[in-house]
Formats: C-alpha cells, structure tokens, sequence
C-alpha cells in the first residue's frame, strides 16, 4: 500500500514504469520483468574454495543484514587485506559454529532490548487509547498509530515496510477489542474475553479455561491448584484409555498378561478419573465464577490497565518474532559461508589420500596386494 501510495521505486518489490518502457517491452505487463524479487544465485568463490579464506563480497553484501541485528562482523571474520577473510571461530568443529551462533544471538538481543517499543507505547498509544471511550472513534487512529511506530522503531534498523507490517498485524489483531473500548469502555473489552470463555467451555473441543485469556488475567493467581488437578486428571485419563486398550486373552504372551490390570482396577481407575474430572469442573465453575466477581468490582482505569497490558504484550511479541527471524537469517548465512569454506579443496584432496592409504595399508595386512 505504501509502495502504491508513494509511487516509488521499492528494490526487488515495485517499480514505477512509464509508457516508453513498456513499448520497449511489447507492452508485457509481467511484474517480474521490471521487479524481480527472485534469489540471486548462490555465489562460489573459485579462489576461496581451493585456498581458503571467505571473499569479502559476500561478507559485505550481507551488511544490511548485519546491520538490522546489530551484529559486529568482525567479531565473525578477521580480515586478511588481500580480498578474503579468515572466520574468527573454528567452524570445522561445532564448537566453532556455537561460539559464531553465540555471538550473534547476543548482538540480536541487544539490539531488540535497546529497541524503542517502549517509547512509542508510552508516548503514542497509551495515550490515544486513554482517551479512546471519549472519542468513542477510531478514525485516524489506525493511521497514526501505524505512522508513528514506522517513526519509532526505523532509526533502530527495522526497515519501514516491516515496521508498517508489524503495526498493521497488530492493529488488525486488536481492532475488535478497539471497537469495543470506544464504544462501551475498557471493561467491556474484559467482558468480551470472559463471555467467550464461558461459551467457549460448551464446546466438545473447548480450550482448557486456564488457557484463556479472561482467566489467566482476572483469575491468574488461583490457577496453580488447578494446574496440579488438570495434570492428575490427565494421567488418569491416559490410564484408563491404555488399561481399555489392553486386550488380554487366553493367547496373550507373559508381558502383556503382566501389562494388563484387573477389572476392579480398572473400575477404580474410572472412578478416581470421574472424581478428578468432578473436582476440575468445581474448579473452574469457581474460576468463572471469581472473575465476575473481580471484573464487577473493577474500576475503570483498572480495566484500561489490565487491557492494554495484552494490547502491548501483542506488539511485543511480533517484535520479538522479528528479531528472532533476524537471528535466524543471519545464522544461516553464517552457516552457508562456513559449508562453502571452511575446508578447501586442498584438504579434501588430502583427506582422501590420508584414506586411501590407510585403506591400502589395511589390504596389505589382510594379504591383498
């Protein structure tokens, strides 16, 4: 949309094209002939693979994403001022490539910690949501919100079409419970989470009510008792279902006759599991029952602190995903330079020829000649 809007030139993406260059194209309309966002082929440094060393090239044509993660290069290569490079770790071992890997997680969480999320957070949205159930509009928000975050975090190496996303997957993640707080306030975006909670609970496949969200915010301090239950409930459960498919007979070799339990072990099995399942639904009845009770007596700024607490773990989960796929990326290229190489031809030659007479030598002794 931004590339649209801004009738711009976007590398590998779009590319304002006039009427000449089309002519001169036969009028081919086909969007990869003036934007291709295909790989450029892998490339292989001939002089690299038989003597050593990493080109240079490479190394730099990887600098903005470097740079994105905030990663010092030279902590990974030692430039030998002739073109080439030699890698700062053994990546022959895997020690080597855990010290590399190393290094780069620790420039990606520094620089995802020293990201400025938290001052968009508190000078931007916290305050336009303040204010939301007076507005009780979300024109222009969405905008604004989008624009300011893209002002925020691009300084910090996020590159503006990724900022832009992140803040429009989150708008579109939150835009119910938006729509809600400005038109009804904060407390009926928690009644919303804890109506679909207890509806949800009627389903065959219902999510476990610890699991939701109403529940672990307005009930989260009761929820270890349950977690103990839950997880007797379930062993009971296991038990019963492999106890039923136990199928011993006449037939039936000693393990399995040794597997299998008695029939009124299998009944008090049952029984311990329908007390389980009995004593788990008396939980969460009070569970539900807790947290109408707290959202009740709630106050407003309560509420609009405890929303938009989820409203900025949401955020800040996308950026953290993001880094995350920064590290990940980086990691990888790392890796593709060590497999391409780390080991030239020379010592591959080498290693053959280590072999071969060791083979040889092996048939010697055997009496083969």
């Amino acid at each position: 949309t931004a590339a649209f809007r801004e009738f711009v030139d976007v590398d590998g993406f779009a590319k304002v094209v006039d009427a000449k260059e089309l002519a001169d194209n036969d009028h081919n309309a086909n969007i990869r002939r003036y934007a291709d966002n295909a790989p450029p082929p892998e490339p292989q440094d001939v002089h690299a693979h038989l003597h050593g060393g990493v080109p240079m090239t490479e190394i730099k044509d990887a600098a903005p994403l470097l740079a994105e993660g905030g990663v010092d290069v030279t902590l990974l290569f030692r430039d030998r001022g002739d073109g080439y490079a030699d890698f700062a770790h053994p990546v022959t071992e895997q020690s080597g490539r855990d010290a590399a890997h190393a290094v780069i997680r620790a420039a990606v969480e520094e620089r995802r910690t020293r990201n400025p999320l938290p001052s968009w957070w508190e000078d931007s949205t916290l305050p336009a949501l303040e204010v939301l159930p007076a507005t009780a509009t979300l024109v222009g928000l969405r905008t604004a919100l989008v624009n300011s975050f893209v002002a925020h975090v691009e300084p910090a190496g996020i590159s503006r079409f990724a900022a832009a996303g992140m803040a429009a997957t989150w708008w579109e993640d939150s835009t119910f419970d938006l729509k809600a707080a400005a038109s009804r306030g904060w407390k009926a975006v928690l009644d919303g989470w804890l109506t679909t909670a207890e509806a949800s609970q009627d389903d065959k496949n219902a999510p476990d009510l610890a699991d939701t969200l109403a529940i672990r915010i307005l009930a989260g301090d009761h929820l270890a008792s349950r977690a103990t239950l839950a997880t007797e409930t379930a062993r009971l459960d296991a038990e019963v279902k492999a106890a039923e498919t136990t199928d011993v007979d006449e037939d039936s070799d000693d393990e399995d006759r040794d597997d299998a339990i008695s029939p009124a072990e299998l009944k008090k099995l049952k029984a311990d599991r329908t007390k389980a399942k009995k004593d788990l639904k008396s939980i969460d009845d009070g569970l539900l029952a807790e947290a109408h009770q707290r959202l009740a007596a709630m106050t407003a700024d309560e509420a609009f602190a405890r929303v938009t607490t989820e409203l900025h773990g949401r955020i800040e989960r996308l950026v953290d995903d993001h880094y995350a796929e920064i590290q990940r990326r980086t990691t990888a290229w790392h890796d593709t330079l060590a497999d391409k190489y780390a080991i030239t031809l020379h010592q591959l030659e080498a290693a053959r020829d280590d072999a071969s007479a060791c083979l040889a030598q092996h048939l010697k002794e055997l009496g083969y000649e």
